[in-house]
């Protein structure tokens, strides 16, 4: 067991190498910036009589929603007050302050300076959204300690996402994939004569090389449509596999260009041509160009379009936060495993969801430990399910705990995000405000190392699929590592 784990931990550290993850001299603090910010997020400003908590959302500048925390907090600070207020804070900031003792109040408000009222979140979430003014923390610049440790787990997460992606869910994806395509060819013709070599070269077409902590990046659109249009050519060789179906491809791909195309995600486009030509390669030839032409009709966008500007988003979203706010709160507050806070991902997070989209949840633990993990996720697809929507937008909750650090965060999440928690400070902590910029700019375009790792990549992809060989080879059923 021991050299098992020996070896895993040296290909984590070489995947990490091999990623190309961003320089940790990214890793940032906040700049310094006033204590407190009234009615930002355009709401109107003046305090309500209680304090009051919500989710901070991070949209595009002019768009953030109205939904705030308020506190109160001392005017005017001065110099020396807010040297001492970062020095009591510095151990709050990472990974924020120890569970309260008895006869305490929670964890970050045990943990804040004097000077910054104690906070306890009133009411549901939806008594929130009242809240007229923000808790906006000291902006604490991080230790070389607190930044040494933020580059490390960066790193951890990094190789593990890498070696999920580039491994784990090939080797349980592959023996479905091949498991069609020997159906398909004991039938007749299929429209590719190559499985494993369209396969592996499907996982790195159209993306830049470069990897993150939440997956690869894809590249600019044009060049993911150049890209896959050169796989097409090259791959789909079967018989009868000529200019009407090139065409009926190049109208499908000019559809996935223009689909929700102000607010998708980098990768969305990618995928949405990626996984149709994975199907189309266990098809037969001439059903290629009937199958290219039932892909994302119109109406198909029309109905995510109204979903999105109908405000039933809004309302799927709000629903969704008041149960995880729930959730969080029926979290033992003396726990020091407690889950603290929760990050929303996606399309619901970017306000590109559809009438089925998914909610993406990140669990945020003090030293990032799972033991709480699997019934928090119970609880909330529960909750979730009860409220009538889990059918319709599914849950899913990262089965790895990630840490409650600002550093962390703003190099993890390279687009928008929700941070959901029963704790105000913390809330505002780990929030990007709408004119920072994340620490991690994605590689979208040709780098001499993005082409470098993508020879790598593919190769370890390759590996994957002849792992599950073996495995079947034996009579070992795969795995279930999820979509």
């Amino acid at each position: 067991m021991a050299s098992r784990r020996k070896l895993l931990s040296a290909f984590l550290a070489l995947a990490s190498v091999l990623t190309g993850a961003p320089v940790f001299s990214q890793i940032r603090g906040r700049a310094p910036g006033p204590v407190a910010l009234q009615g930002r997020l355009g709401v109107a400003a003046g305090s309500p009589a209680a304090p009051t908590v919500s989710f901070l959302t991070v949209l595009p500048e002019t768009a953030i929603l109205p939904v705030t925390v308020t506190v109160a907090v001392s005017e005017g600070p001065s110099s020396a007050a807010s040297e001492e207020k970062a020095k009591v804070a510095a151990d709050a900031f990472f990974d924020a302050a120890k569970p309260a003792a008895p006869g305490e109040d929670g964890a970050v408000a045990a943990g804040e300076p004097a000077s910054v009222a104690v906070l306890h979140p009133a009411g549901p979430y939806a008594a929130a959204r009242a809240a007229a003014s923000i808790y906006d923390p000291d902006h604490i610049a991080p230790s070389r300690r607190d930044r040494l440790r933020d580059r490390l787990r960066y790193g951890r997460i990094t190789a593990r996402s890498f070696f999920w992606y580039m491994y784990t869910h090939i080797k349980d994806m592959w023996p479905g994939y091949i498991g069609r395509w020997k159906q398909a060819r004991a039938e007749g013709p299929v429209a590719v004569s190559s499985p494993r070599s369209f396969f592996t070269a499907m996982r790195v077409t159209g993306m830049s090389g470069r990897f993150y902590a939440l997956g690869g990046s894809a590249l600019e659109d044009g060049l993911v449509i150049r890209e896959f249009r050169g796989a097409f050519a090259r791959y789909f060789d079967g018989p009868g596999v000529g200019a009407r179906e090139r065409a009926a491809l190049e109208r499908f791909m000019t559809r996935a260009q223009g689909f929700n195309a102000e607010k998708r995600a980098h990768t969305n486009m990618y995928k949405n041509i990626r996984d149709p030509l994975l199907k189309a390669s266990t098809m037969r030839p001439d059903r290629l160009a009937d199958f290219f032409d039932g892909l994302l009709p119109p109406h198909r966008e029309r109905t995510v379009l109204d979903f999105q500007r109908s405000g039933r988003m809004d309302e799927v979203r709000e629903a969704f936060m008041s149960v995880l706010m729930r959730t969080l709160n029926e979290e033992n507050p003396r726990a020091p495993d407690r889950v603290r806070a929760a990050i929303v991902l996606g399309s619901f997070a970017t306000g590109s969801a559809g009438p089925s989209s998914d909610f993406d949840v990140e669990a945020l633990v003090d030293g990032a430990g799972n033991n709480r993990l699997a019934e928090f996720s119970r609880r909330l697809v529960a909750h979730w399910t009860a409220a009538g929507h889990h059918s319709s937008h599914p849950v899913t909750v990262h089965t790895e705990a990630s840490w409650p650090s600002w550093g962390l965060v703003n190099i993890v999440q390279t687009r928008h995000y929700i941070v959901v928690s029963p704790e105000p400070a913390l809330i505002a902590r780990l929030s990007r405000r709408a004119f920072e910029d994340p620490a991690v700019r994605l590689e979208r375009g040709y780098t001499p190392r993005g082409d470098v790792n993508r020879v790598i990549q593919r190769a370890i992809v390759a590996a994957g699929t002849a792992a599950a060989d073996l495995r079947a080879l034996f009579g070992m059923k795969p795995s279930s590592s999820g979509h």
